[in-house]
């Protein structure tokens, strides 16, 4: 439908219309026309922030509330509980053998930790002790707790994964058919796993209600830690040999993108928000703090849009005057794009002419501008 033929729709007469397509001045061009569409920056997962302070760093994980994360140190035999606030590590908990993976339970009571002795340490969050063992594993490296706090999954280097209940906190049944298994993470619905197998490079999903592998995603190099967001739509995999970070999308299981910067990367975790990432290197003992979605380097950042943007009065002047942002009423519905009245609103309820405007911003003044 021709732009003349929307406006007269609407009840307006259209007598003027300047056409821009190119960048104005010190502006961004960013939408065009009675019904234009704002085109947004380009975006990207990047490293925002480094913690120090970790030796070795193998397994990550973050509490419930978002506050706290607790890093594997596994020369040092320690974990260390770092303050999110600050991304500073706040204190030290002994008592571990090689530690490598570590999960948080939804409570954010315990943490449950692989020791490269064949055990499980609990910790008590409250106190940050290891108040019991389980036994019976096989060189575990990754943990993860399901999302009812009720089962733990580990990885054993035999090519399985062990079940364990947490209320009795024994191993009651063992999922096969992986291939170095090192780490493992429960979609938040808690019927799905993922398990990374380090030697063949893939990622296998496991059906928890029949504790079967249903599928294997491929497409990574010596895989290591693994981490789903809280929406459970992706997966976050590390490449321990090419420094890199894979991001899967679960509806396909597929790559969808990658993100560098790291060195020898093992451990990932996702915070409650699913905002930020953490990623230990175990090559120059750090941790990475990824933020996701951010602008991509060279792109503008710009402030959220106005709801109303198309259509003001039409200066004395002409069209092709710049009206300042106090002579626009930006009122109407917020959220809803339009205002049910549009016809009123875009003349103030006098009739007559309107323009079809322009919305930029100015990078100098850090401000919207209409044309």
């Amino acid at each position: 439908m021709k732009l003349s033929r929307v406006v007269s729709l609407l009840g307006l007469r259209l007598t003027s219309l300047q056409r821009v397509g190119a960048v104005v001045g010190t502006g961004v061009l960013l939408a065009i026309g009675l019904l234009g569409v704002v085109a947004p920056a380009a975006r990207a997962d990047s490293i925002t922030g480094t913690i120090t302070g970790v030796v070795a760093p193998a397994g990550v994980a973050v509490n419930p509330a978002g506050t706290l994360a607790y890093v594997t140190n596994y020369t040092a035999n320690t974990v260390s509980v770092i303050n999110l606030s600050t991304n500073t590590v706040t204190s030290a908990i002994t008592g571990f053998t090689n530690p490598v993976g570590v999960s948080v339970n939804p409570a954010g009571t315990l943490a449950y930790v692989a020791n490269n002795n064949n055990t499980v340490s609990v910790i008590n969050l409250s106190t940050n002790t290891v108040t019991s063992t389980i036994t019976g594993f096989n060189t575990p490296s990754g943990v993860a707790v399901n999302p009812a706090g009720t089962l733990a999954y580990v990885t054993n280097n035999n090519g399985t994964v062990s079940v364990i209940n947490l209320n009795t906190n024994t191993i009651t049944s063992t999922i096969t058919g992986f291939n170095y298994p090192v780490s493992v993470a429960v979609n938040p619905a808690g019927t799905l796993a993922y398990v990374t197998n380090v030697r063949v490079g893939t990622v296998s999903v496991v059906d928890l209600i029949t504790n079967t592998i249903t599928a294997s995603i491929t497409g990574f190099s010596n895989p290591a830690g693994v981490a789903v967001n809280p929406a459970g739509t992706l997966a976050y995999v590390t490449n321990n040999n090419n420094n890199t970070v894979s991001v899967i999308n679960l509806s396909t299981n597929t790559v969808t993108s990658t993100i560098t910067g790291f060195t020898n990367p093992v451990g990932v975790a996702v915070n409650p928000a699913g905002t930020l990432a953490y990623v230990t290197n175990y090559g120059n003992n750090t941790v990475s703090v990824v933020a996701f979605d951010q602008p991509a380097a060279g792109s503008a950042v710009l402030p959220a849009v106005p709801d109303k943007m198309q259509a003001v009065h039409r200066p004395s002047t002409g069209c092709a005057t710049l009206v300042s942002d106090a002579s626009i009423n930006w009122s109407g519905i917020a959220g809803t794009g339009w205002n049910p009245s549009w016809a009123q609103w875009a003349n103030n309820g006098l009739g007559g002419d309107v323009c079809v405007r322009m919305l930029g911003y100015n990078m100098n003044t850090s401000k919207w501008f209409i044309r």
